[in-house]
């Protein structure tokens, strides 16, 4: 679909602020290479042989340190008010391409400390008390909640199946959410479903959200041995009345399964090489700062 977007986006009928005399002068490569880019390659020697270390500006799929991180973070970070020690500005100024072939980007060895805690902690941070923080989440599960529910009358499983209308999909914004809240149950076929979606919605704008229960770190030999995840029919097993002495109140408000959400998060903690891995040069090791 990224691909689709840049098309209609260069087509210049997107309405965008675009020269169109800059346009003009794309040619076909051009595009395709732009795309080609936007994805990232597993090997960019192959791909674009001419210029390889192209590949590690946008999406770089060899170590991870790219722009798209850069543009991202520090958007995001700013937005929220979360202070990281992200200057991008200093890494693209101490690096250089790897000898006569250009084949990769590299940095100057100095520049570890400023990526690994820099770029890659800011982005844990950034995971840790944005991303994946509890009330996010919950939020990110009622409006999915309520999405899933209103899909029929929205048109929404229309949009993202593979070949989509590009100008459906271009509509899946912010005002889907206004949409849905100005559906009138009783004169549509999906009456109970619309229903109990702009409920969630109602449920969502008190901040009556979904109660985050229990957070479990799995470390890596448990996950080397496939430790199975529980099931929610083994947590709803938990909360028995008899068990926990409870009252019959507790019964009244007990959970099913359908209430109960598993969520498994994988994070890298360490920089060992396996995860990502600092280009390194002599001829930069000997730049003096």
């Amino acid at each position: 679909m990224s691909n689709k977007i840049f098309d209609f986006i260069t087509s210049g009928e997107s309405g965008n602020d675009i020269d169109l005399q800059v346009l003009a002068c794309l040619e076909h490569k051009d595009t395709e290479l732009v795309k080609a880019l936007m994805h990232g390659s597993d090997d960019p020697t192959r791909d674009h042989p001419t210029a390889p270390w192209l590949f590690d500006i946008v999406a770089n799929k060899r170590n991870g340190i790219d722009v798209d991180k850069f543009d991202y973070l520090l958007r995001d970070s700013q937005q929220c008010g979360v202070r990281i020690g992200l200057d991008p500005q200093r890494t693209m100024k101490y690096s250089k391409l790897h000898g006569n072939d250009r084949s990769e980007v590299l940095f100057k060895m100095s520049e570890y400390s400023n990526l690994a805690l820099g770029l890659f902690q800011s982005r844990a941070e950034m995971h840790r008390r944005v991303y994946t923080h509890q009330k996010v989440k919950s939020v990110e599960f009622m409006v999915c909640d309520a999405l899933a529910l209103a899909q029929e009358p929205l048109g929404l499983r229309e949009a993202v199946t593979p070949g989509a209308d590009l100008d459906l999909y271009l509509r899946l914004d912010d005002s889907v959410l206004q949409r849905l809240q100005g559906l009138m149950p009783e004169q549509c076929e999906h009456s109970q479903a619309i229903d109990k979606a702009q409920k969630l919605l109602k449920q969502l704008a008190r901040r009556q959200l979904y109660k985050f229960v229990q957070e479990v770190t799995v470390n890596r030999e448990a996950q080397q041995q496939q430790q199975a995840l529980p099931t929610a029919e083994a947590i709803i097993g938990y909360q028995s009345a008899a068990k926990f002495g409870v009252s019959t109140i507790a019964k009244a408000v007990a959970l099913a399964q359908q209430d109960v959400w598993l969520l498994l998060s994988l994070q890298h903690t360490d920089c060992d090489g396996q995860h990502w891995k600092l280009p390194h040069h002599p001829e930069l090791a000997n730049t003096s700062t």
